[in-house]
């Protein structure tokens, strides 16, 4: 169904919000050849290599060690390819670093996480209203019906970024530049016009349990002279150890083409590897596996792109840090923080933070030497807390002043 403007131009009804991530189906055998020539042409000497990493310690399935291209024997050797992990050696990794699970739930509620952030004296994202069916009592903050979204919608000051409460890679997220009464239309930051009865029922279908809306950040000037008006946000892996928080690893994620988000799933978008010290570009792809491609321009506006430092890097870094120390309970984080004017702007933290990122950017495994000596005091870390809670349950050990 299609909804007619006043002006004649027809709308989709439904769709204009990404729910979900669209699938990439893979050309089996035309992957194995190219995979195959890069390993040397030999199709057994590859899918041995491939049972190798998939029973290894990096646990990587055929699609993961396709995506990495680690089929490239002229980038990486065998000592190279077992530093790599897929997602099930990932999850052993989450596990043994952030093991108090209960203090996960706040970092994956951004208002608890924002609050908290704030609180400490650094910049996140500031929220203008949530939408939430489901509880709550009436606010000028809480948006708790369908009618309470349109009305704020209709005289809201824009720009704006809509994301939900519990989302994750840029799923349900718009950036919207403003309202037409005219046409009764929301008009996005790509131009685009989204039907606004449309926008908001598949907010209200999607997202009654909460979608915030925050005031869209402006980028610093730099980042504006490579991508145009869009954020692109550098992700930092922390890694909080006995001797203070470290900069584990750091890429830069680069929106191109027609994508507003920088989330490197959504094609054409850029990714780039920094020196972590001065936060350097040295190295920038787009794709991945057979279809992955180096770069040294932007492909939309011609910006060369090697050797730029990301602005504001010192600041980023220091964000990062600093979260990392706020949240000292959970030691592995994957931070989205942004370079904007006057500093950096954190948008979103991640107790689980995918390193499928940092391996493609750097083309280096994330099981090296420095993560396997956090995983070790990880371990005894959670040794002392096993036995502080035992002592804890256990009355016999208690003081004598505890059963009073």
């Amino acid at each position: 169904m299609t909804q007619t403007l006043a002006s004649g131009e027809e709308l989709p009804q439904g769709g204009v919000i990404d729910v979900e991530r669209p699938n990439s189906a893979t050309v089996l055998n035309e992957t194995l050849r190219k995979a195959a020539e890069g390993f040397g042409g030999s199709y057994g000497a590859l899918i041995a290599d491939v049972l190798k990493t998939m029973f290894g310690p990096g646990k990587l399935t055929f699609d993961e060690y396709i995506a990495l291209r680690l089929f490239d024997r002229s980038r990486y050797g065998a000592a190279d390819r077992k530093a790599f992990v897929g997602f099930a050696a990932m999850r052993k990794i989450f596990a043994t670093a952030n093991f108090r699970t209960e203090l996960h739930g706040l970092v994956q509620n951004k208002i608890a996480a924002n609050a908290l952030l704030s609180a400490f004296g650094l910049k996140a994202a500031a929220t203008r209203a949530l939408f939430c069916t489901e509880a709550g009592v009436a606010s000028d903050g809480l948006l708790a019906s369908v009618d309470d979204l349109r009305n704020f919608l209709v005289s809201a000051a824009f720009p704006l970024f809509g994301k939900p409460l519990a989302g994750f890679q840029s799923l349900g997220a718009v950036s919207l530049d403003g309202y037409d009464a005219s046409s009764d239309t929301l008009i996005g930051a790509d131009g685009r016009r989204i039907a606004l009865p449309t926008f908001v029922a598949e907010v209200a279908k999607h997202f009654g349990g909460g979608y915030l809306f925050q005031k869209r950040l402006t980028p610093h000037p730099e980042v504006r002279e490579i991508c145009g008006d869009r954020i692109a946000t550098v992700r930092v892996v922390t890694l909080l150890t006995k001797s203070g928080p470290k900069v584990f690893r750091a890429c830069w994620k680069i929106p191109a083409g027609g994508n507003i988000a920088d989330n490197y799933w959504r094609g054409g978008n850029l990714l780039a590897a920094l020196d972590r010290d001065k936060g350097e570009i040295i190295r920038v792809v787009s794709g991945k596996g057979v279809d992955l491609r180096e770069h040294t321009h932007h492909p939309d506006t011609g910006v060369s792109l090697l050797g730029r430092v990301v602005p504001n890097w010192q600041e980023v870094v220091t964000a990062a840090l600093e979260g990392a120390r706020v949240m000292k309970d959970v030691p592995l984080i994957g931070w989205d923080i942004a370079p904007v004017e006057g500093g950096a702007t954190i948008v979103e933290m991640n107790e689980t933070p995918d390193f499928t990122l940092p391996q493609l950017a750097d083309g280096r495994g994330a099981l090296d030497a420095e993560m396997l000596a956090f995983l070790d005091e990880r371990r005894e870390d959670r040794k002392a807390w096993l036995r502080f809670i035992r002592s804890d349950l256990d009355h016999t050990a208690r003081p004598s002043f505890w059963a009073a």
